[in-house]
């Protein structure tokens, strides 16, 4: 643990700060900052290593390429651990907006039944309400070591990183501040948020198309095409590297042997540039996928991991098949 957190040291504490907002977010609070840094830290230096001279020698890649290659992707690595924090936050907030009509709909009939504010929040820290029973008996705590309610109350609103959430608790404190009619209020507020998610589910219908385009485009469409052509520049180089004999115009038995110089694109540099175009190609599909479904092109990361590998796969697969059929041919 003290390593990852000296090598964290080099990192500015504007980056630190940010970590520790998103791990806060994420739920894990209790986590250091430094520590999570500097183990991204070294887990990006390790991986950009090993994949960079992976790379080199499996498509022999000059050395200041291969360099260049591992610096990028070290910086790409280290950036996807705050991504991966980012995303997982999403998540947490996704999940407790969608169970949070429920619970202030609970909230509500507790006041209806003649109890406290703070106590009809206490009774909502059910184990149905996933993570949002958690954030509720934080509240509770920090309200029995003294705290009040309201304090309690913004503090769990930026805890979790959701709009709908704090629009909610500001909501509920400026009422219990102005001393109006809670029940009433909660049971607006659940309406209000239940209304907006069945219109973003309507979108979601809506533009289910276009995922599907957009998928089946970048996954399935573009691999297999990069496959042919792949499979036409390596039979192009095998036919222009060889020799044509040619009856000589005389009509005599010699012969006139031509040869004929291959492409200068070489099969290889094919190979490569369609596997660099498949990763960016799907990665950039599953950031757009993201973006339709939820409005927000992070939580497409999500899907990125299955997009590259079903895309690599696929271009596989239809060279593979390709070569078995027509590769006799040459």
């Amino acid at each position: 643990m003290k390593f990852f957190v000296k090598i964290s040291s080099i990192l500015p504490n504007r980056i630190i700060r940010a970590y520790e907002q998103m791990l806060i977010y994420a739920g894990m609070g209790d986590v250091s900052p430094r520590a999570f840094a500097g183990y991204s830290i070294v887990l990006a230096f390790f991986i950009s290593l090993f994949v960079s001279f992976s790379s080199k020698l499996l498509f022999s890649i000059d050395n200041t390429l291969t360099i260049i290659f591992a610096v990028s992707l070290f910086f790409m690595m280290f950036a996807l651990s705050y991504v991966y924090l980012s995303v997982v936050a999403d998540n947490r907030a996704k999940a407790i907006e969608k169970v949070l009509p429920d619970a202030l709909q609970l909230v509500a009939a507790n006041i209806q039944a003649g109890m406290t504010i703070d106590n009809a929040l206490w009774l909502c820290a059910k184990p149905e309400f996933g993570e949002f029973e958690d954030e509720v008996q934080k509240m509770a705590a920090q309200t029995l070591a003294g705290k009040t309610l309201i304090d309690a109350l913004k503090d769990l609103s930026k805890r979790v990183k959701s709009v709908v959430l704090h629009r909610a608790v500001m909501l509920l404190i400026q009422g219990i501040q102005l001393g109006g009619e809670l029940a009433h209020l909660l049971i607006q507020i659940a309406a209000d948020i239940r209304t907006t998610q069945a219109l973003q589910n309507e979108i979601r219908a809506a533009t289910a198309m276009y995922s599907l385009f957009i998928l089946f485009a970048s996954v399935f469409a573009a691999p297999a095409l990069f496959a042919v052509s792949t499979f036409y520049v390596e039979t192009t180089n095998v036919l222009w590297s060889g020799k044509i004999g040619q009856v000589s115009p005389t009509g005599g038995a010699g012969l006139n042997v031509i040869s004929i110089k291959g492409s200068m694109i070489s099969t290889e540099d094919v190979k490569l540039f369609a596997i660099v175009a498949i990763i960016i190609t799907t990665v950039f599909a599953s950031l757009i996928m993201g973006l339709i479904t939820s409005g927000q092109m992070k939580r497409g990361l999500k899907y990125t991991p299955f997009f590259v590998l079903g895309g690599l796969g696929i271009h596989f697969v239809t060279y593979s098949i390709i070569k078995s059929m027509f590769g006799a041919l040459i």
